[in-house]
């Protein structure tokens, strides 16, 4: 079983771009039961609002073991095709964003570039006790910041997460 690294992920992009990585990007979790995607990820989007709710964690497709793991995503926005809007999904991926082999990060990258959107993910992980964050800005070269403390349990802001 993988240490976890749990936090956020942050896409910002236009709405469009937004709800295609939704319907498009993930994929069933059947390492929780081995369902369809139809069973796990629900569509009640409506005019302005992006609406998505989730059931047994749907599996971000290209990465390494990357999941959603919160029951909803919800933001509201004005319709205007020029402006980018922001959602946030809490998610989990096994180990780090960004392992030592660098093939997390170019997966993350190429779903930034795929689905023309910002990502920026922040995770926590309490076994190896490091914080981490990572940005990608339409699939350019990521930044990546990890953070280790000298004191995790006082330093940390959520020591109780990931691991």
């Amino acid at each position: 079983m993988p240490n976890w690294c749990e936090g956020t992920l942050k896409l910002r992009g236009k709405a469009k771009d937004i709800l295609r990585f939704f319907h498009e990007g993930l994929d069933a979790s059947t390492w929780l039961g081995g369902e369809k995607i139809e069973d796990q990820v629900f569509d009640k989007s409506g005019e302005g609002e992006i609406y998505f709710e989730f059931k047994n964690e749907p599996h971000i497709k290209g990465t390494r073991m990357a999941f959603i793991t919160g029951n909803d995503v919800y933001c509201y926005y004005e319709d205007k095709e020029d402006e980018d809007i922001v959602a946030s999904v809490n998610v989990k991926q096994a180990w780090a964003f960004a392992a030592d082999d660098g093939g997390d990060l170019k997966k993350w990258q190429e779903i930034s570039n795929e689905y023309n959107v910002d990502i920026r993910l922040f995770g926590i992980e309490m076994g190896m006790e490091f914080t981490l964050e990572v940005i990608i800005v339409r699939g350019q070269k990521p930044i990546v910041n990890e953070k280790q403390y000298e004191d995790w349990m006082w330093e940390c802001p959520f020591p109780n997460m990931g691991g």
